[in-house]
């Protein structure tokens, strides 16, 4: 395992799932400074074979399948993980134990239109609201720091934040959270409770996927979502797990 890399380096190493374009997302938060949260890549005869992204004792890893399972779960239990993101085909051979299951959904999005829409402060305010009501678990307690990561984001061309409003009432919203060379990562999707069931979820997924600029996008999803997801045009290409090393 290395941490010894550059840039390009990482981020085609990033570019071989939708897993890899999440640790891609990670790492542009922490650029320039990524000695903070470590970012480490497996290779084996001059081919990367997993990258993988600790963040807050959390680790994603996106793998190929000539990954050096006995050297990636030796290197795992030197660090105190609390949980572990990756395919379920990876989980079984790192004999995981499953918390949660998610899905990977994958469309190919229409070319790109214009340039994505930038949002003022009080609108990126109402966005962090809507995430926080509606419970996404990795988001920053402050409106600060959530900004200052999307900031970082932006700088390298990712990051782009879309919201659908009646009025001055924010209803819905969605990101393109990483591209890669070939994917794009779409997140952070939510609806207003009270306006669900109109055809907004699918609106505004539409909007991001408009600006997506890759070939194919992505994304990953709960059991519950994974009907409206369906309906967005996405079709289901894979599944993924967090869990624990036994």
């Amino acid at each position: 395992m290395t941490a010894d890399f550059t840039p390009a380096q990482f981020a085609a190493a990033c570019d071989a799932d939708v897993l890899g374009a999440q640790i891609y997302a990670g790492w542009c938060i922490h650029t320039p400074s990524p000695l903070d949260t470590p970012f480490w890549l497996q290779q084996s005869g001059g081919q990367c074979t997993a990258a993988l992204g600790f963040i807050d004792s959390r680790v994603t890893i996106s793998a190929t399948p000539a990954v050096d399972k006995p050297e990636l779960r030796a290197f795992l239990a030197q660090f105190a993980v609390q949980e572990i993101h990756c395919t379920v085909a990876l989980a079984a051979q790192l004999a995981l134990t499953v918390r949660e299951h998610q899905y990977i959904q994958q469309i190919v999005p229409p070319p790109a239109s214009q340039s994505a829409p930038s949002l003022t402060d009080e609108q990126l305010r109402d966005v962090y609201a809507l995430l926080r009501t509606a419970g996404f678990r990795d988001l920053p307690m402050e409106y600060g720091a959530w900004l200052s990561t999307l900031g970082r984001r932006q700088r390298l061309g990712v990051g782009d934040v879309f919201a659908l409003y009646q009025g001055t009432e924010l209803l819905a919203t969605a990101q393109v959270c990483a591209r890669t060379a070939s994917r794009a990562f779409l997140g952070s999707v939510a609806v207003r409770e009270a306006a669900r069931g109109q055809g907004l979820g699918i609106a505004v997924v539409r909007e991001a996927l408009g600006h997506a600029n890759r070939p194919v996008a992505e994304l990953l999803c709960a059991a519950h979502n994974r009907g409206f997801y369906s309906k967005c045009g996405f079709h289901e290409v894979g599944e993924a797990l967090r869990g624990t090393l036994v």
